[in-house]
């Protein structure tokens, strides 16, 4: 029943950073492209927007942690119930690609500069959490390898920096390679129905 209640909690946890995350794509005034853009920029206080993205990557550290420690939740429902609380979380990774496209782009722009690491905090938080999200939705992945080490995750554990290294995976895997992975999940899941025959 603890996992049940904890993975409700989770959804009901990601769902908040869905909206918070929301929040931090809206248009702000500064996404104006025009020669009023300084201008626009001046209109935003700083501290409102460096708070708003500390929310977004606290909120993003609390699912991450979250669903670390319950990583095993969907593989405990079924049915309808596991139907939908997949769905739940592929609507939060698709706003995690959004918030990852958004903070990117901002990091890059120097309007944005006066914001310090507010803008990359959000976009390593994002990433982070994106790749547990999609770890734990991976039914064969946590089957086989029974999912994350949580002793790896310790309180010095820094989301910022696992964000980093997953940047830097992403950017080593070349298109041949994610032909290849593609090419072996989809032979095993032809081996998987030949057993089940």
């Amino acid at each position: 029943m603890k996992g049940i209640i904890s993975g409700v909690c989770a959804i009901a946890l990601l769902v908040s950073a869905n909206t918070l995350n929301a929040d931090y794509n809206a248009k702000l005034p500064i996404e104006v492209k025009s020669k009023n853009t300084q201008h626009a920029l001046k209109t935003v206080k700083t501290e409102y927007y460096i708070s708003l993205c500390s929310e977004v990557e606290k909120l993003n550290r609390w699912a991450f942690y979250t669903s670390l420690c319950d990583q095993n939740y969907f593989l405990t429902l079924e049915g309808k119930n596991k139907i939908k609380e997949k769905q739940k979380i592929r609507k939060i990774i698709k706003q995690l690609n959004k918030t990852i496209t958004i903070s990117k782009k901002r990091m890059s722009d120097k309007n944005f500069a006066k914001f310090g690491n507010a803008d990359s905090n959000v976009y390593y938080s994002s990433l982070a959490t994106k790749n547990i999200l999609e770890t734990i939705l991976d039914e064969d992945f946590m089957k086989i390898t029974g999912g994350f080490d949580t002793s790896l995750f310790k309180e010095d554990f820094d989301i910022i920096e696992y964000g980093k290294s997953i940047e830097a995976v992403y950017k080593n895997i070349t298109n041949e390679e994610k032909q290849e992975f593609a090419l072996i999940r989809e032979r095993a899941e032809e081996y998987e129905c030949l057993f089940q025959i």
